[in-house]
């Protein structure tokens, strides 16, 4: 089960994290689509033990960003439109998904 939560800073609507609601692939890629492309806007996403986060940076990129308190940081890595909705969907297609190798560690 995979539930979503976001926000679009043009609109200043969304979903807030604690009330994150399951959606489909579909829907939620649909929502990802929709975002403006301001600063402020963000999608997230919260799998059975992770929460995956796209905020927007800049022209086409956004910062995934997937944070382990454990480790007190997050994984990042700025990525593209396609690089998010490639991340996106292996996220849905398998709930044991893992953090790409390419993502850097930042400590809180």
């Amino acid at each position: 089960m995979i539930r979503t939560f976001y926000y679009d800073s043009s609109s200043d609507e969304g979903i807030e994290s604690s009330e994150a609601r399951e959606m489909t692939l579909e829907n939620a890629l649909e929502t990802f689509y929709n975002l403006s492309e301001e600063k402020g806007s963000f999608i997230g996403f919260k799998t059975n033990d992770k929460i995956i986060q796209f905020d927007w940076n800049d022209d086409n990129l956004w910062m995934a960003d997937i944070p382990d308190p454990q480790k007190r940081g997050s994984f990042q890595k700025e990525c593209d439109y396609d690089q998010c909705v490639d991340i996106i969907k292996s996220a849905f297609d398998n709930p044991n998904w893992q953090i790409p190798n390419d993502f850097g560690f930042m400590s809180w």
